[in-house]
């Protein structure tokens, strides 16, 4: 199989791309090019963040894309995917292993069919298992839940290549949505989950189709999206309801546009670019501030160029990987 070399190392040339179009890795289907994208094993990442680092390479971290706005003018380091290569998940007495490229569905029906409750409401969430531990990723739903409920442990790996074992997860600072895994420099490998309880796996396989169904009926699961735009408000309601109060479901900026469907949901139509969504956030921000003196704090992350007016609650540093 032919090689690709590159300052962090030599792989085989069809898991290293050279000038990789990163629309085609989010959900939103924008953002620029990445000047190498890399589908790491496992093994290979404590060599190549270690590389990286020495040599002052910028790195990303990308699962699914479905949580992330990329850009327009790209990313100048390395993006490593783990979607391709990290994806295995198995059950061994009462625990399940993931790693970091798993798919949070497949992680649902997976606890489902061993029996293992408390996993439903991730068969609604599109990303990976190593976004969602980084995010501490949840549902707004009838019943809200997160994933440190059900989360025993991880295995992460530093910026410099070191590995560790996490088995208090009171250390990952976790809270809704967000952990300290980013502040921390750590990037999951893999994660240990814990059933709330055991259960019949068609009972808790009908749950999870409910989950699947509300999801379905409030949100535009077949745009081009991703997923909620921002958090719910301190104390107050989820975001949705202020940006609706405000009139602004179906406003378009270019190619984006607030969901007629749900408020808190961005569509690309088509034509969107990375810029479009900028604008409209950036307006909903301030027509809801406006309106309610309140500034919403974005859910989504941000890979690259952060638009010089945009505003969020609480800076911080993007987690990737999601």
């Amino acid at each position: 199989m032919p090689l690709k070399s590159a300052p962090f190392g030599t792989f085989d040339a069809t898991r290293l791309v050279e000038n990789a179009p990163l629309s085609a890795f989010t959900t939103w289907r924008v953002g620029g090019a990445a000047r190498w994208l890399l589908h790491a094993r496992a093994d290979e990442l404590p060599f190549v963040f270690d590389a990286c680092h020495r040599r002052g390479i910028p790195v990303y971290k990308l699962g699914a894309g479905s949580n992330l706005l990329v850009s327009d003018s790209g990313l100048p380091g390395l993006v490593v995917c783990f979607r391709r290569t990290l994806q295995k998940i198995w059950f061994h007495e009462d625990q399940i292993t993931a790693e970091a490229g798993a798919l949070m569905p497949r992680l649902a029906r997976t606890a489902a069919r061993n029996g293992c409750a408390g996993f439903e409401f991730l068969a609604g969430i599109p990303g990976t298992v190593g976004g969602g531990v980084a995010l501490n990723c949840g549902t707004e739903a009838s019943e809200q839940r997160e994933l440190k409920l059900v989360l025993k442990a991880v295995d992460v790996v530093d910026d410099r290549g070191r590995e560790q074992r996490i088995d208090d997860i009171r250390h990952l600072g976790m809270s809704y949505r967000t952990t300290r895994i980013a502040e921390y420099g750590l990037t999951v490998l893999r994660a240990m989950f814990r059933p709330d309880i055991r259960g019949d796996p068609g009972l808790i396989s009908l749950r999870m189709a409910h989950h699947l169904d509300e999801r379905r009926r409030k949100q535009p699961i077949r745009a081009k999206t991703a997923g909620s735009t921002f958090k719910r408000v301190p104390g107050g309601l989820p975001a949705g309801w202020y940006i609706e109060q405000c009139n602004l479901k179906g406003l378009a900026i270019g190619g984006a546009r607030i969901s007629p469907k749900h408020a808190n949901w961005i569509e690309n139509c088509g034509s969107a670019t990375s810029a479009d969504i900028e604008a409209l956030i950036e307006t909903v921000q301030g027509k809801v501030e406006a309106r309610f003196g309140i500034v919403l704090e974005p859910e989504i992350h941000w890979l690259g160029n952060r638009p010089p007016k945009f505003r969020v609650a609480e800076p911080g540093t993007a987690p990737g990987l999601c």
